[in-house]
Parts: structure tokens; sequence; C-alpha cells
């Protein structure tokens, strides 16, 4: 099941901003900052399922993704998902004891456990559910969505949304008051020297 978080604007902080820039400017400002911000979120959200999980970076970048803010909704989503993952993707190795594995960040050794091919070519690492050779049943970690949806990680990630959207805010808008002063400038000095 996916999780999920949002990144929005509070116009009512921004009150003085809407009044000097008007509204499509600040709107355009907005959304970059919401963009930035959800990125930040994503990169600090990698990072974290990353070291909970023992999965490397680039395997959780896969499964979590931004749903970017538009000029209308001024909202973006970081949203993680994906299943539990099978236990072979966390440096699952064959020992004589079962296999050693680095799920959740610590290496365990499961008892009885083996690697194997199936006919798919799907390798996993399975287990015997009774004393006959089979049924056998796969093995799986923890998933990016489970993980991301630990109260310890999702408090860091929205700690740091408050903490960076207001500044990502303040500095679009800013940039984006230089660049009207800037153009109303230039087209100042270009009246001067048509007339």
């Amino acid at each position: 099941m996916p999780i999920s978080m949002k990144v929005s604007i509070d116009f009512s902080q921004f009150k003085q901003a809407l009044s000097q820039l008007g509204e499509k400017h600040f709107r355009a400002a907005g959304m970059i900052a919401v963009n930035d911000t959800a990125r930040q979120a994503n990169n600090l959200a990698v990072k974290l399922v990353a070291k909970e999980s023992g999965l490397k970076s680039s395997d959780v970048r896969k499964r979590v993704r931004i749903i970017r803010a538009s000029r209308s909704t001024l909202t973006a989503i970081v949203r993680g998902s994906g299943r539990a993952l099978p236990l072979y993707t966390f440096n699952a190795r064959q020992t004589k004891a079962g296999v050693s594995a680095k799920a959740w960040g610590k290496r365990k050794v499961y008892r009885g456990s083996f690697i194997a091919t199936m006919r798919t070519g799907h390798v996993g690492v399975f287990t015997r559910t009774g004393d006959d050779r089979l049924p056998i049943k796969e093995l799986f970690g923890p998933g990016v969505a489970g993980t991301m949806g630990r109260a310890e990680v999702r408090a860091q990630i929205e700690a740091l949304i408050r903490e960076r959207l207001p500044i990502n805010v303040k500095r679009q808008m800013e940039r984006r008051l230089r660049a009207i002063s800037g153009k109303a400038r230039l087209a100042a000095a270009a009246k001067s020297k048509l007339r």
C-alpha cells in the first residue's frame, strides 16, 4: 500500500508577498518552492528508508517518487510504494546454517532457509513449510512504503517539510521580486532611450 506525504502552501502566511507579487507571480514562485521542498523531502526519505531497511539507496529511489506541484494546485506529493521486497534483495548469501541477509540494517542468519532459482528465473530465499521437500515459501524483508510509514521516519520527513517550505517560499518570492523589479528597470531604460 503506497504511503504519501503532502507538501503544500498555506496562503494565510504569505498575504504580503501575494499583494506585492500578484497572483500569477506568487503561484509561479510557490510552485517552484513546493517542488524544491518535495525534492528535499524525497532525498531525505530515500536516505532514511535505505538506512532503516538495509536497502541500497538506488533501490529505494526507484520506489519513491514525487508528484509535482502545478501553478493551480501548489501541492506536491512524495509517495513511497511497493510491497515487502524479497529477502534476496538484501545482499543474501548462502551459509551452512541457512541464508544470511542484511534486512532492517542488521545481518541475520535465517536458519534452514536456502537460495533457489524458480522456473520463471526468479531468485529468492525460501524455507520449507513442512517436513517434506514441498511446499516452500519465500521470505521477505521490509518494503519501502512500510518503512516510510514508520512513525520515526515519517516524523523526520514532516519536520524537514515544515522547516524548509517557508525558507524555500521566501527565497523564491525574493527571487521573483528581483526579477520583476529588474524587468521594470530595463523597460524604463528602454523607454527613455526611445525618447
